[in-house]
């Protein structure tokens, strides 16, 4: 071999060296840079998990075949399993749908089975779950399928449990569509009287005394409805009631002597009884109580006050007939009247005294007999101070 052809070939290894050694170089900096890549996408995955993990609505992910990838502490509490149930929650599904009619929900038709299988998306749907428990929430759903790089699909599922809110919203709109019937029927008898005397009747003086007397009766079943929403309305934002210690023995004594008519009231209370309450509020609360107790009893009506522990325990007792079996279960219900109940009443005494109740953080009792009701109100103790 001449000394020029081994000199070629030591350059061309020289070069071939050179970029062996810059292929190193590019490899080590790839693999630097999957590296690091890794990292920061680990990191983006642990955060979005935490995030996932702290919210307080519950997260769903299911992956192309149908298993959960995911579910946070929210959607298992929500949903009444474990987390040892996710390998067959998603074809299990152990529990009962429904729609917001009570239809029951066939497997194909739940939300995360069509989002996976038709690729139909449900958006902040309300329905009804009976857990594996038994017990039946009401939940706001939205299942969004999304296409994975591969190809292939899954769905994230949001879940809510609304249960509460569901239940408020029904109270608000029975509330306004009852008040607003209640309301029409004075003002309906208002307004025909008005009518009959511009019609004539006002110029017989007989016919006249007679329809201004209807308006008068109706305008004060108005005023006094009117208040009694009012006050409903007030005590049902217990969260704006300024409490204070209330004296009892002052308090009742008032309520015994403005609330007596043809029967009597007689009060049972110490005199350093007291509790933690709003005097206004409870005051009104305690006079539906006797109003109510003196119209359904042949003897007097009795309201006592004595300390259980650290509460007090406010009972108005009368010695009527008693509520009737049928109607014990409902007569806290606003605008709930018995069978045979006249239409004097508004419906919402006994509603209102379960409003007030709420609101001071007592609670109410009811006991009822053919020897007659006791409504009592419970609330927190307070010490008086003498001066």
């Amino acid at each position: 071999m001449s000394a020029g052809t081994e000199r070629e070939r030591e350059r061309e290894l020289d070069a071939l060296a050179g970029r062996l050694e810059a292929l190193r170089a590019l490899n080590v900096e790839l693999e630097e840079r999957i590296a690091a890549r890794t990292r920061e996408l680990g990191a983006v995955n642990a955060r979005l998990e935490t995030v996932v993990q702290e919210l307080p609505v519950g997260v769903i992910v299911l992956g192309p075949g149908g298993a959960i990838e995911l579910a946070n502490p929210p959607a298992l509490e929500i949903l009444g399993v474990g987390r040892e149930d996710l390998a067959e929650l998603s074809e299990r599904q152990p529990w009962q749908m429904f729609t917001r009619d009570g239809r029951a929900l066939p497997l194909h038709e739940r939300p995360m089975v069509r989002a996976l299988g038709e690729r139909t998306a449900t958006t902040r749907e309300r329905f009804e779950i009976e857990r594996p428990d038994g017990r039946r929430i009401v939940v706001e759903l939205s299942a969004v399928p999304f296409r994975e790089p591969g190809g292939m699909d899954s769905v994230v599922v949001t879940i809510e449990d609304v249960t509460e809110r569901e239940t408020l919203e029904r109270a608000e709109r029975d509330f306004v569509t009852n008040a607003a019937h209640e309301l029409q029927t004075p003002l309906a008898a208002i307004i025909s009287a008005v009518e009959v005397l511009q019609a004539g009747a006002k110029e017989r003086p007989e016919d006249r005394d007679r329809f201004l007397q209807h308006i008068a009766d109706a305008s004060a079943r108005l005023e006094q409805l009117t208040r009694a929403l009012l006050l409903l309305a007030r005590a049902e934002i217990g969260d704006r009631v300024r409490t204070e210690v209330v004296a009892l023995a002052p308090l009742l004594e008032s309520i015994a002597a403005s609330s007596a008519r043809e029967r009597e009231v007689r009060v049972e209370c110490d005199a350093d009884l007291g509790v933690i309450g709003n005097g206004t509020l409870l005051g009104q609360a305690l006079a539906n109580l006797v109003d109510n107790a003196t119209k359904h009893t042949r003897a007097a009506v009795v309201i006592a006050a004595k300390p259980e522990a650290d509460r007090v325990r406010i009972a108005v007792r009368d010695q009527g007939d008693g509520i009737p079996e049928a109607d014990r279960e409902r007569v806290l219900e606003r605008f709930y009247r018995g069978e045979g109940v006249t239409q004097e009443g508004s419906g919402l005494g006994l509603a209102i005294v379960a409003a007030v109740s709420r609101a001071l953080g007592g609670e109410l009792e009811l006991e009822s007999s053919q020897a007659g009701t006791t409504v009592s109100i419970v609330l927190p103790a307070a010490r008086l101070v003498s001066r």
